[in-house]
């Protein structure tokens, strides 16, 4: 099955402001998510429905749609601020 990705405005708007070397990664770890978005670790608690990515100290948290076929990019940041 075959996924499209929608970025939000937040998602987009902290990915410019990451440095340009974890800007590429996460521009590569949106692809390989798109290939296969149950890769990710699904997240419990009150952030249950939504998933997460590891890149080293940065989590990119998305949400899948699987009625459209699509994979909501909703935020990108360092682990220490990106469950808040």
């Amino acid at each position: 099955m075959a996924f499209e990705a929608a970025l939000t405005h937040r998602f987009l708007r902290e990915l410019r402001r990451l440095e340009a070397d974890i800007r590429e990664r996460a521009l590569d770890a949106i692809n390989e998510i798109i290939v296969d978005p149950f890769k990710g670790v699904k997240l419990r608690g009150e952030l249950a429905g939504l998933h997460r990515w590891r890149l080293g100290s940065h989590r990119i948290v998305y949400m899948i749609d699987v009625s459209t076929s699509r994979i909501v990019f909703l935020k990108i940041g360092s682990r220490k601020a990106i469950y808040k």
